[in-house]
């Protein structure tokens, strides 16, 4: 199967903020260039962007699937897909990370350089002064601009001990601490007392705390541990109603979502973690404007 015409104008407005993207056709499949410079393939209607050591932490949240018959490209998120500010973000990374060659036979130094290239020179400073103040700019303030780091998030309902209804997007505007455990996890029973201390500190704040079971029997095995542990944050049933991007790869799994509701950090909490989740969800909390309390 080739690539249609239909998916390089999808792509082409996809791509709108990547500069002078061109789409090469060789076999009925496109390499894609920006201002001459190769940083993806499409193949069979599917995206795939060139992946480098410096790259490689924009694709920890999506699926790693490489271009056939290459080992470094990833298959571009469907998410990224229809945000052109997440597919040029992403783009304009992977061509700060691979420098265009130098020309054949030119000196590594001295001299004077034609237009052209002084021109990609500083194509390629803005590119890696923006990436550089990506990692390095505070969270906040990369909010304010409208860069968000981490992909969107999909929306789930989910249903509490005491039968109440919860959608994640009713967290809209509010950073969301979304916690995905097991009852059967010895390291989710050593996490209660960090989960109480994180509820106590934030239940009137706004700060959605969604901790999410995963234990297919709710209504019994998860309701006698709930009372038996004395819970008093609240507990919600996620047993085969959450996306394929929470499904834990270890239990507990913690992740951090922005107000915007972009996912900003995910990994395996442990009791030993009280200050360094504090301090993510403090970071959190001052991109948010004054408000009520939120859940």
């Amino acid at each position: 199967m080739s690539t249609s015409k239909k998916t390089i104008e999808t792509l082409s407005k996809a791509l709108a903020l990547v500069p002078e993207v061109t789409f090469l056709p060789t076999m009925g499949e496109y390499s894609v260039y920006s201002r001459g410079r190769l940083f993806a393939m499409v193949c069979d209607d599917e995206l795939f962007i060139k992946i480098s050591p410096e790259t490689l932490c924009l694709f920890r949240d999506v699926e790693m699937r490489a271009f056939p018959g290459s080992i470094n490209t990833c298959k571009a998120d469907a998410e990224w897909l229809v945000d052109p500010e997440k597919l040029g973000e992403v783009a304009l990374y992977t061509l700060a990370s691979h420098p265009p060659p130098r020309r054949p036979g030119a000196a590594p130094g001295g001299g004077s350089r034609p237009a052209a290239e002084n021109g990609w020179l500083k194509v390629f400073a803005a590119c890696a002064v923006f990436t550089a103040l990506y990692f390095i700019l505070p969270y906040g303030v990369l909010s304010a601009i409208g860069i968000h780091k981490g992909s969107r998030v999909k929306d789930f309902a989910v249903t509490g001990l005491h039968g109440e209804k919860m959608r994640l997007s009713e967290c809209s505007g509010k950073p969301v601490f979304l916690y995905v455990w097991e009852t059967n996890s010895q390291r989710a029973i050593d996490n209660l007392p960090m989960l109480e201390a994180l509820y106590d500190s934030y239940k009137d704040k706004q700060v959605c705390f969604l901790p999410v079971t995963v234990t297919a029997d709710f209504n019994c095995a998860v309701r006698t541990f709930a009372a038996a542990k004395s819970l008093e944050y609240p507990v919600y049933n996620g047993a085969g109603l959450l996306p394929a991007q929470f499904l834990p790869r270890q239990s507990p799994m913690l992740y951090l979502i922005d107000q915007k509701g972009y996912l900003r950090d995910s990994y395996s909490p442990s009791g030993n973690d009280l200050g360094k989740i504090s301090s993510e969800l403090g970071d959190l909390l001052g991109a948010v404007p004054p408000g009520p309390a939120g859940r």
